[in-house]
């Protein structure tokens, strides 16, 4: 599943199966036989032909498509990251699909007007839907007429018209009242005005969809993680419509979803520059306290008594020790460690500085060429020609190859994590750990258990995996030129200043 993805494929899936042939009596045995997998080798020749029709139209329709992420009901098209509205305006002006002055007010147009398709029209396209997936519908939903997209019998579908292109907002999964529990639920059968949506696009023959921005609902229906079939929800909705989904570049867990569950072509975009914090005025005086106390810790007991006290009463009356959960009768040492803790995280602390807009400048240092790369991989895209296949990560965390953007994400190369980058700043996050558990508990830890989130560590390369090594006292090798993982070798005790720690990992999926 995953060395294909760094090749740049876009289909993860299967079409055939090994299975045992007929016994040979003789011999007693019953070798395997890869056995085709009929409907799944139809559904990868026909989006194949889709693919390769885009290069043979030179004004392609195309249906750009944008999330309503689980918030406030006005609150639409959102995108980790992205400006989906002013991205959807730059999308249509650079692949030449309309004007993108006439779109006027895009948000307002998109929660006012309406594209309709008849129930009529609906109730037929349902016959090419698999009979399981048919019962599980009506089972789960019940009366297409009760639907709530369904009015004076037909679906009313917030979207808009403009030449080629049709814009609309991704229908809810179920009712708006519990549309934060069905965004990533896999087991929730969408509604009819959901399903309805993506067969209305099959049944215009579009050409290609565009996702703007991380992330959709289509790559989350019910179905297996990988290898569909044509039981999934996901492979009966996306059809075999090309799926072009401009991504934000450091998300690659839900981007690897796309890529595997709806054969998306995951376009990278840059996340919004960064900005660092500071401190609050209101925490100045309490920072202060604190610099103040480690000056007297250790030359005036008196004084720092007295200093600990008014950090104690400082912070109660800003509301630090309730949000820190420190009870009245906690160890004073340990409650200005925790206090002191919180104010260096929010003094250190970065958040993003706006939104990106997918094809303009963004990134210091590579934004003439990120944008550029961008715009360009999405006309390329849009002509049915490959895509160059790209890393994700963050380049917050010195992850510059994923550099420039634009390109066909791939989630991670598992024979190169930790990369040599990932493993020095692994070492560091362990070394802080147990100063940290040295400094609270005055002993070394014995063992601990380290976290590994797959989004988290495709985004650093493995940085939290690399620390795991480093408590071991574990150093991977690489290989020269691929950089590629080839072993590892164990650091002599005398090279540490500390004995080893066990860490035991717990390993999450998607």
């Amino acid at each position: 599943v995953v060395l294909p993805e760094v090749d740049g494929r876009l289909f993860a899936g299967i079409v055939s199966a090994k299975e045992p042939a007929k016994k040979d009596q003789d011999l007693e045995y019953a070798r395997f036989e890869h056995t085709p997998i009929v409907d799944r080798i139809d559904r990868v020749v026909s989006r194949v032909d889709k693919w390769i029709a885009l290069q043979n139209t030179s004004a392609p329709k195309t249906a750009l498509i944008l999330s309503t992420y689980p918030g406030k009901a006005y609150q639409i098209a959102h995108a980790v990251g992205l400006d989906a509205i002013q991205s959807c305006r730059a999308i249509v002006e650079d692949a030449g699909l309309g004007d993108p002055d006439a779109l006027g007010d895009l948000g307002q147009r998109l929660q006012t007007e309406v594209l309709t398709w008849s129930v009529a029209d609906y109730t037929a396209a349902l016959d090419t839907v698999p009979s399981d997936l048919h019962a599980q519908l009506f089972e789960a939903w019940g009366d297409i007429a009760q639907d709530q997209y369904v009015q004076n019998g037909a679906f009313q579908f917030p979207a808009l018209q403009l030449g080629n292109a049709l814009i609309a907002l991704q229908p809810e999964r179920g009712w708006l009242k519990t549309r934060y529990d069905d965004y990533h639920d896999l087991s929730r059968t969408p509604c009819h005005g959901y399903v309805a949506f993506y067969l209305w696009l099959q049944s215009m023959n579009t050409d290609a969809m565009v996702h703007i921005g991380a992330h959709g609902t289509l790559e989350w229906l019910p179905g297996k993680s990988v290898a569909l079939s044509n039981a999934c929800w996901p492979d009966a909705l996306a059809g075999d419509i090309p799926i072009i989904y401009p991504f934000i570049v450091n998300d690659p867990g839900e981007a690897a979803q796309a890529k595997r569950r709806i054969s998306a072509l995951t376009l990278g975009h840059i996340p919004p520059p960064l900005a660092q914090s500071h401190t609050p005025d209101a925490f100045v005086p309490l920072e202060n306290l604190l610099d103040e106390f480690s000056n007297a810790d250790g030359l005036d007991p008196k004084r720092r008594d007295r200093l600990m006290d008014q950090i104690r009463d400082l912070a109660q009356s800003l509301g630090v020790e309730q949000d820190l959960g420190i009870a009245g009768d906690v160890d004073q040492g340990e409650a200005l460690t925790r206090i002191d803790r919180f104010v260096c995280d929010i003094k250190e602390a970065q958040f993003a500085d706006g939104l990106h807009v997918f094809g303009r400048m963004g990134y210091e240092g590579d934004q003439s060429l990120a944008a550029h790369s961008e715009r360009d991989g999405l006309r390329t895209a849009l002509c049915g020609r490959r895509i160059a296949s790209g890393p994700a990560g963050s380049p917050y965390r010195g992850r510059s190859d994923v550099l420039p953007t634009g390109r066909n994400l791939f989630s991670v190369d598992p024979l190169s994590v930790p990369s040599r980058a990932a493993y020095e700043q692994g070492c560091k996050l362990a070394d802080e750990l147990v100063r940290r558990h040295l400094q609270d508990h005055g002993d070394w830890p014995k063992s601990l258990v380290v976290d590994l989130w797959g989004s988290a560590t495709m985004r650093t390369a493995g940085e939290e995996f690399a620390m795991a090594l480093a408590l071991l006292g574990v150093r991977p090798v690489w290989a020269e030129g691929s950089e590629r993982i080839t072993g590892t070798e164990i650091i002599p005790l005398a090279e540490m200043d500390r004995p080893r720690i066990d860490a035991t990992l717990r390993i999450s999926g998607l």
